[in-house]
């Protein structure tokens, strides 16, 4: 069930986004980094702006989306709990988005080292523009543009 994020879900978001970091940077993740404590972030985050989606099944989140409107819409944020990669938790939370952006152009970034992201994107009709950012371990995090 996809539904709004309250201020309470804020440790299971930030074990998302830990655990999800954790899987895609792999080696090239800084322990120090790792070990940064997310929750305040994601406390703050939905406080502030109200646009995180989470999936909330029996067991608990699953996943989380975080999205920053503007002109360009901006996908901030779509994690997965690694061991449901590939069962439909990211394809419904990228629906969603869908319905926010409303036709609307949308940007993101993928680190260029995460080669699941890239391809989970580019099914859904993104495409890298030349436009990156320093990133961890030298591979940078290109920035990927969807309509318009």
């Amino acid at each position: 069930m996809l539904r709004a994020a309250t201020v309470e879900d804020a440790a299971a978001i930030a074990a998302i986004h830990v655990a999800s970091r954790a899987a895609y940077y792999g080696e090239h993740l800084d322990p120090a980094d790792a070990a940064r404590d997310r929750e305040p972030m994601w406390r703050r985050l939905v406080a502030e702006d109200g646009r995180v989606t989470v999936v909330a099944e029996d067991e608990g989140l699953t996943g989380f989306l975080h999205v920053r409107l503007g002109e360009t819409l901006e996908l901030v944020s779509l994690y997965v709990l690694p061991e449901l990669f590939g069962r439909g938790v990211g394809s419904a939370l990228h629906e969603r988005f869908d319905e926010i952006r409303g036709g609307r152009p949308a940007e993101l970034e993928v680190w260029d080292g995460n080669a699941r992201a890239k391809a989970f994107y580019a099914a859904r009709g993104w495409r890298e523009t030349d436009r990156t950012r320093d990133g961890v371990t030298g591979i940078p995090f290109v920035t990927w543009r969807l309509g318009g």
